[in-house]
């Protein structure tokens, strides 16, 4: 559906103790079938991680003080207490109007440069204060990225990485006996898949 929902979990149990309420917002994790939204087995699984564990993750779950909420007239709208939305797509309309690419946006990608950091200044070169040109004709972007030693040296870093879990694994599933539980051995493969990928760079470990 596309209708907002909202589950509510209410547990008496120790609440005199408690100094808030754990709030989640998974409205971005979803696929689009047709006209409606649904909810993929990873949406499900990192809800109930990240409610489980009662953790701390930016735009998407915190604890919220009863003194915050207090000071909210007691409303639960979630946008007041966890701001999911996407960082605006601002138009530099100086880059358009002179040309060159805002440093702006080569620095929003960060995360990236982290992994390959001399790959940033083998697509970029210094244009005027606050702009960079590309260093490379646009046709060659892809291959540049692709070919270059720290991009590969990443791949193969993962490529080692997921075969480290698929021996482990591949070792687990010959020692099943007839009378084990696919399901249970299911979910245990997933989680060890979840924990293996867990704080690798620039992969989310619940997509895999």
């Amino acid at each position: 559906t596309g209708i907002p929902a909202c589950i509510v979990l209410i547990d008496k149990q120790d609440a005199q103790a408690r100094k808030g309420i754990f709030m989640i917002d998974a409205s971005a994790g979803f696929a689009k079938d047709g006209p409606k939204y649904r909810l993929r087995s990873r949406d499900v699984h990192q809800v109930v991680d990240v409610f489980s564990k009662q953790q701390d993750v930016p735009k998407y779950a915190r604890m919220v003080p009863f003194a915050e909420i207090e000071k909210n007239d007691y409303n639960l709208n979630l946008p007041r207490y966890i701001d999911s939305q996407q960082a605006e797509d601002r138009q530099d309309i100086e880059g358009h109007l002179k040309g060159g690419i805002p440093l702006a946006d080569v620095e929003a990608l960060q995360r990236y440069w982290e992994v390959c950091p001399d790959l940033r200044n083998a697509l970029f070169k210094p244009n005027r204060p606050g702009y960079v040109d590309l260093a490379v004709d646009k046709a060659a972007i892809k291959p540049t990225i692709y070919e270059h030693p720290q991009f590969t040296a990443f791949v193969s870093g993962m490529n080692a990485h997921f075969a480290h879990w698929r021996k482990r694994s591949a070792a687990t599933l010959k020692a099943l006996d007839a009378g084990c539980h696919p399901k249970d051995v299911i979910a245990e493969l997933s989680e060890n898949l979840l924990t293996h990928y867990t704080g690798q760079p620039l992969i989310d470990a619940y997509d895999v």
